[in-house]
């Protein structure tokens, strides 16, 4: 089952938040692969990809596999919303656009 969520992250290191919207692949009740990102700055200005096991841009290279977004809600710092396939269809278009993979 895939899913597909956008989320909000304070990576206190960089002082900030980061913004990811991902396709995700579950693996279990508590894991998901990561397929596909497109990572946002705070101006939720397109930044970069992750496609394929690469960056393209300038995004975080993500974890191979990563929380279920069904247990987002019990990681501090980290905040998200569920999209629909469509929803993250459109978005991935315009992140393909400007970084053609």
């Amino acid at each position: 089952m895939k899913h597909y969520v956008r989320i909000h992250y304070t990576v206190p290191e960089l002082g900030g938040e980061l913004l990811n919207i991902a396709e995700l692949e579950e693996r279990s009740a508590s894991e998901c692969a990561m397929l596909r990102m497109i990572e946002l700055d705070p101006a939720e200005t397109i930044t970069g990809i992750f496609i394929d096991g690469r960056v393209i841009g300038q995004a975080n290279q993500p974890l191979d596999v990563v929380p279920h977004p069904d247990l987002y809600s019990q990681l501090e710092g980290i905040r998200a919303t569920r999209l629909t396939p469509e929803e993250f269809e459109g978005l991935w278009e315009e992140a393909a656009a400007k970084f053609p993979h």
